[in-house]
């Protein structure tokens, strides 16, 4: 009888798993990471903490005699614009970053508050948890994050990042959970409903996250920049689905109305519509599917084809005009 070697087939069809200090990688928080963290890594760090439409805003914003690595704002929908604060230390945690994110809340009065590390300290994991507290007990619309960076390769393979939530606040879990009709009103929770059923259908194939419940009727799906963010928007009494391009900065927007010939080529079927939404800081363009029964769910499907179709056309023409962005 013939016996197979398994851990040797295996050997040969499996790489290995390596950790890589992040030091080898990046040298210098401010020179090397803040600069990655800000053209690259950003919707990375977003997707892990289950936030949509993220953009920079300002690297180094000066508070006092400290600097902010990296000032950000989260848009959900246009008219709600919230601030975050992002600051890096690439090693574990200490007394003096810690204090510094507190200044930063203080003095910016952000929504949101991230500290990004390579290790934690048991006695700042606790803090961060006790701030949550405080802050959920108090009228301040504010929560702390506490994010692992570490990078990762396979055998002689470029390294890879990887964010890990260690702390978020309290209310975040409970608030990813929300979705009944009592919490969030009738239509809104069809509008989340679809949406989420959505996500199901297309998680497979794209790298997303699931709706935020706080914004139960836009979806947004990473296109690999914070300055052209593919969207899915859903009216339950209107009875219509919109996908397109949400743009947090009218200057894209403009740049981009200059290639509308090219755009439109992409949609030979559809009508796009070009929204500057002077009210708002950004501006948008979609193409709308209308007359939709959301109590029909059998039909559900074929609108989830549809978005899919019309996200995948979107995303080809931001990576088409990459340099753009």
């Amino acid at each position: 009888m013939e016996v197979v070697n398994v851990s040797s087939e295996g050997d040969r069809m499996l790489g290995k798993l390596q950790k890589v200090t992040v030091r080898e990688v990046w040298k210098d928080e401010e020179k090397d990471f803040n600069p990655w963290l800000e053209k690259e890594g950003l919707q990375l760090l977003a997707q892990e903490l289950g936030l949509q439409n993220v953009s920079v805003k300002r690297r180094e914003v000066n508070v006092g005699s400290f600097y902010v690595d990296l000032l950000a704002q989260v848009e959900d929908i246009p008219e709600q614009t919230k601030l975050m604060i992002i600051e890096a230390q690439l090693e574990k945690t200490d007394h003096k970053h810690l204090g510094q994110l507190l200044t930063y809340a203080a003095n910016l009065d952000a929504a949101y508050v991230v500290w990004i590390v390579e290790n934690t300290r048991e006695e700042h994991r606790e803090a961060i948890e006790w701030l949550n507290t405080i802050a959920e007990s108090s009228d301040k619309d504010v929560g702390f994050f506490l994010v692992k960076i570490e990078l990762w390769k396979i055998n002689d393979s470029l390294p890879a990042p990887k964010f890990t939530v260690v702390v978020s606040p309290n209310y975040w879990t409970k608030n990813i959970k929300k979705s009944s009709k009592d919490e969030l009103g009738e239509k809104a929770s069809i509008g989340l409903s679809f949406l989420t059923n959505f996500y199901e259908y297309i998680k497979d194939s794209m790298p997303v996250s699931p709706p935020n419940p706080s914004t139960p009727m836009y979806y947004s799906i990473p296109s690999g920049t914070s300055k052209a963010q593919t969207r899915v928007g859903v009216s339950v009494s209107a009875r219509y689905v919109r996908v397109g391009i949400y743009f947090p900065s009218k200057e894209i927007f403009e740049k981009v109305k200059e290639k509308a010939k090219e755009l439109e080529e992409l949609f030979p079927d559809d009508e796009l519509v070009w929204d500057s939404m002077p009210k708002y800081k950004g501006a948008v363009v979609d193409v709308f599917k209308k007359d939709i029964d959301f109590n029909n769910k059998d039909l559900w499907n074929n609108i989830f084809e549809w978005i899919e179709e019309k996200v995948k056309k979107f995303q080809k023409f931001i990576k088409q005009n990459k340099s753009m962005f």
